[in-house]
């Protein structure tokens, strides 16, 4: 994937995925690390056909995914709550726009609602609603659509450390619940070895998968398997990979060199 930059007044091509040959299996979860900058976003976006490629294809099921699919929904970081709708509202916004019945669509979005732990808040507004809560909010709502594929783009960023592990293992009952195939991209290493069954490496750019960590820790993982030695040896193996992308991301801002 090539970008246009302007530099120096003339434009000049920025390559920000050279090559990522992956195969996801269905109802698989896979976490995406990589550098600031490096293109795991875009890699979401191409994916949820929202960006087209300017090389290479993403398939679903056989079929080349060229613009945006009902069989893939995505939860973006930013809070994407309407603060105008209630809670119930908000979660049947993308039916209500894909021309469901009503009476269908308070059918699918009654139980994704209580998947997430929203029963009893249908008829709150976001601003009465925490942090939290609000996320849930857009995952319900893209659960409501029945997607095959979740895309997920740091969705946890904004909350606290407390809040980003609560809400995690609630993600991964819901993975469990639904069978949803998964692609969450974090910046945060410890989340993405806690939740996923397989953490991919990305290089900074022009990006590439370094690394592919199998994670071999049985579900359901509490906050205390962060403090044994497998979990740490698994976050441990996943920076060795990183940390040298994440140095020249650092410096390509114009820092200076990091000994």
């Amino acid at each position: 994937m090539t970008y246009t930059r302007q530099g120096g007044g003339k434009a000049e091509p920025l390559e920000a995925i050279r090559c990522i040959d992956e195969n996801v299996e269905r109802g698989r979860f896979v976490s995406i690390v990589g550098p600031s900058g490096c293109g795991k976003s875009t890699l979401l976006l191409i994916a949820a056909g929202l960006v087209r490629p300017t090389a290479g294809s993403v398939s679903l099921k056989g079929s080349q995914i060229t613009r945006p699919d009902r069989s893939i929904g995505m939860v973006f970081q930013e809070d994407s709550t309407l603060p105008w709708r209630t809670v119930l509202d908000n979660v049947t916004l993308g039916l209500e726009l894909a021309g469901l019945p009503r009476e269908q669509q308070l059918r699918r979005a009654q139980p994704m609602i209580e998947l997430v732990g929203l029963r009893g808040f249908e008829q709150a507004k976001p601003r009465a609603l925490s942090g939290g809560m609000r996320q849930r909010v857009p995952i319900a709502r893209t659960l409501a659509l029945d997607p095959d594929v979740l895309l997920m783009d740091e969705p946890f960023a904004s909350l606290d450390q407390q809040t980003r592990l609560l809400l995690g293992a609630e993600l991964v009952r819901i993975w469990q619940a639904t069978g949803k195939t998964v692609l969450f991209v974090t910046h945060d290493i410890q989340e993405a070895v806690l939740l996923a069954q397989e953490v991919w490496v990305m290089s900074y750019r022009p990006a590439v998968i370094l690394d592919h960590v199998a994670v071999d820790l049985p579900y359901p993982r509490g906050v205390e398997v962060v403090a044994t030695p497998d979990f740490g040896a698994l976050t441990a193996r996943v920076w060795r990979t990183l940390q040298h992308e994440a140095r020249k991301a650092f410096e390509a801002t114009g820092a200076r060199p990091i000994a």
